[in-house]
């Protein structure tokens, strides 16, 4: 029978013999290019997950005083201004035009037909057009027709919202590509902070995810340990 100690021993002779092929120069450099590589590309795709704008909040269902009184709420979440010239929401046959600049940290609000959708708050862009409370798939493209952020991007029932409480659908996870579960159903919070919500935590490295941050934080301490192992071999 094989006792703890046996066992230990074969761990590290192993180990040691794995990392004794390693010895060579050539192979630590082919590590430590493979690694920083990885690094590199994991960073890039972890700070491309949040766009700087998302569809942070839909009344599809309308409002107390009017079920036709629809809104959709927009958000810069980046630090600077942003000027969205020619980007468009699209959902089924109608299609929203955007030329504005938003401020950085804010929300621009988008009302149905006239300014009287939400009361005491001026609507930023007025559109016309209706959305289905059976579900609709809105999609927010850039200039260049690139996909920035949807929502109910499957086109599905609404994921969240009440018609009969009339409290909306409310953004409170911003990862990209949006899913059904970033959607909670809440009081109306028009051209405010979302319930669950933080706008000065929506930066990509505070939604990369728990597994996604403790990868990088190891990856982190490998390219570490690899500069510092060159620097002083």
């Amino acid at each position: 029978m094989t006792t703890l100690r046996q066992k230990c021993v074969f761990i590290e002779t192993n180990v040691f013999d794995f990392f004794g092929h390693l010895r060579y120069e050539k192979d630590m450099k082919r590590l430590l290019f493979l690694t920083i590589g990885i690094f590199l590309i994991f960073t890039a795709s972890a700070w491309a997950d949040t766009p700087q704008l998302l569809i942070s909040e839909v009344a599809w269902m309308g409002t107390d005083n009017d079920s036709g009184d629809e809104w959709i709420e927009l958000i810069n979440t980046s630090d600077e201004d942003l000027t969205i010239n020619g980007w468009k929401l699209v959902w089924g046959d109608v299609e929203v035009l955007l030329r504005v600049q938003i401020p950085a940290q804010s929300y621009f609000m988008l009302e149905r037909t006239d300014d009287d959708s939400l009361r005491g708050i001026p609507a930023n862009q007025i559109y016309r057009g209706s959305l289905s409370n059976r579900g609709e798939a809105i999609h927010l493209y850039d200039a260049q027709g690139n996909l920035i952020d949807s929502a109910n991007g499957d086109g599905g029932p609404w994921p969240a919202g009440n018609n009969r409480s009339k409290s909306t659908m409310q953004r409170h996870v911003t990862e990209s590509p949006e899913q059904d579960l970033h959607w909670i159903t809440a009081p109306a919070t028009p051209g405010r902070e979302n319930r669950g919500l933080d706008i000065q935590d929506t930066n990509a490295f505070s939604e990369i995810g728990d597994q996604n941050m403790l990868l990088l934080m190891l990856t982190m301490i490998v390219v570490a340990g690899l500069v510092f192992w060159w620097f002083n071999r």
